[in-house]
């Protein structure tokens, strides 16, 4: 373009700016004439306050990633108005939730009849098949997890002088064989002298002893007695109930009802959970529902497009709720150092079980065996 008709060009542009502020326009700021961009949006709906979450986390993370974020907190009772309130909003592509406990499948079925909105639903464990391609369910890594949890129990009986480790065998058992000596493994590594005992599920039950075979020690050659025979002090890692005698520390890989968790309490036995309870307050520690981090993941695959799994698994720290009132602070410590050193371990994790020494193996097979789920 010549010089003069660039130069016409200009003296048109500013006549016209001249003859709107005449009018009482003030000229357009060129700098600011840009298409208006409407960010990605999501809403993030904490239920009944999830440990290790908060609202500026969340918006720290979603500013990072270039998303508007609104976050709600509410109560199980309210999800549903919270959910609804939430897809009303045409600007919001993705609806997160945070909760403790499994999935629920009221959250799943929403989900399904809003398919043009995206849902990532956190909790601590996942509804199998749950027919919704607009969802991704983020839970924890289970084998990470039950690792974390065994050297939990493990770093327990050090602390409480108990010998043996219960495992509540029979029943309905929901956790594969692998991911039960995942958890053997990693009482092994944070007590290599402490022994495994069998306690049948069906002895929770009022009346009835406890019995079952351990090792009290490297070599595996003692007993857990029942009703006949009389309990071994605390200072040996038993404790009386009024279902006998039971180990001090017992872990669970199944679902218990609330007599179960009042028979335990009452014995003064101090519960570990592979798999998530219905009942609060009641475990020294169980799995816990996937950090920020788990939610970076899901707000950069929302707004890179990426299509989602249908289940997210999270390795990274935190793994596993405790409770404070159980578990001593050293306790905790220790099993806050092994959380971090096994992040992003998996491959080191799937050899823990040989590295228990071949005896060990042959002795407490039984016991993983009779604790993990069918199929296993």
């Amino acid at each position: 373009m010549s010089t003069k008709r660039w130069q016409t060009r200009i003296g048109a542009a500013a006549a016209a700016v001249f003859l709107l502020s005449l009018e009482g326009c003030g000229p357009p700021d060129l700098r600011t004439m840009q298409p208006t961009v409407h960010k990605p949006t999501a809403v993030v709906v904490f239920v009944n306050h999830p440990a290790h979450w908060n609202s500026a986390d969340v918006e720290n993370a979603a500013q990072q990633a270039g998303v508007e974020v609104k976050t709600v907190s509410t109560s199980s009772n309210q999800v549903p108005s919270a959910l609804a309130d939430a897809v009303a909003n045409p600007k919001v592509g993705l609806v997160v939730v945070v909760q403790t406990g499994t999935v629920p499948n009221s959250e799943l079925a929403f989900a399904k009849t809003h398919a043009k909105v995206s849902f990532a639903l956190f909790g601590a464990q996942s509804v199998p098949n749950p027919g919704a391609t607009n969802v991704s369910q983020v839970v924890p890594d289970t084998p990470t997890v039950s690792y974390s949890l065994g050297a939990l129990a493990g770093d327990l009986a050090v602390s409480l002088q108990a010998t043996s480790i219960g495992w509540l065998t029979g029943g309905q058992p929901i956790l594969p064989l692998s991911d039960v000596r995942m958890a053997f493994a990693g009482a092994f590594k944070a007590n290599s002298g402490v022994g495994m005992v069998s306690v049948p599920v069906t002895s929770l039950s009022a009346g009835q002893g406890v019995s079952g075979s351990t090792t009290g020690n490297s070599i595996g050659n003692s007993t857990v007695p029942g009703n006949t025979t009389a309990p071994p002090s605390l200072s040996s890692g038993s404790t009386t109930g009024a279902t006998g005698s039971l180990p001090r520390i017992v872990v669970t890989t199944q679902s218990l009802s609330q007599s179960q968790m009042t028979t335990l309490r009452t014995a003064g036995v101090v519960l570990i959970s592979l798999c998530e309870q219905s009942a609060t307050g009641q475990v020294a520690g169980e799995p816990a529902v996937p950090g920020i981090s788990a939610m970076q993941k899901v707000l950069s695959d929302y707004v890179s497009g990426r299509s989602q799994s249908s289940v997210i698994t999270s390795a990274t720290p935190p793994l596993i709720t405790l409770d404070g009132q159980r578990v001593p602070s050293s306790v905790q410590n220790q099993v806050n150092s092994v959380e971090l050193s096994v992040e992003g371990q998996a491959s080191v994790l799937q050899s823990a079980w040989r590295g228990i020494p071949s005896q060990l193996q042959t002795t407490w097979s039984p016991i993983a065996l009779q604790a993990s789920g069918v199929g296993s």
